[in-house]
């Protein structure tokens, strides 16, 4: 016997031996099997990636709705409908025909290219 070994048979006779055989046998094979926890564990991994997934998915499919909604309201996609946006020799945009008079240099923008034109006469409706 060891050291150790002759220490505890000598204290606590040779049932302690092996009783502390049996312990070390136990706790080995005990560290060799897998924790009762770990399928526990793989199983919430798996629904967490899967409700990851999901949102993800779920947050995509609101950003794709909301560019489809932001695409109608491009005044491009105006443009594609066959309207024309006006502006001024300053750039800005004409809402209303109050904002220029006979002889004003305005500025149309279409779908594809744009034209520059002369106001020859408003109404003010």
């Amino acid at each position: 016997m060891t050291g150790r070994n002759s220490r505890l048979t000598a204290v606590f006779g040779l049932g302690a031996l092996l009783s502390v055989a049996s312990l070390q046998a136990c706790l080995a094979r005990e560290a060799r099997s897998p924790l009762p926890q770990a399928g526990q564990l793989d199983t919430a991994l798996g629904a967490w990636r899967r409700a990851g997934r999901d949102e993800l998915a779920r947050r995509a499919a609101r950003v794709d709705h909301a560019a489809r909604a932001m695409g109608h309201l491009n005044p491009r996609a105006v443009l594609d409908r066959g309207y024309a946006i006006v502006t001024t020799a300053a750039g800005d945009v004409v809402y209303d025909a109050a904002q220029v008079a006979r002889g004003d240099a305005v500025g149309l923008s279409f779908a594809r290219g744009g034209a520059a034109a002369q106001v020859t006469d408003t109404d003010a409706g």
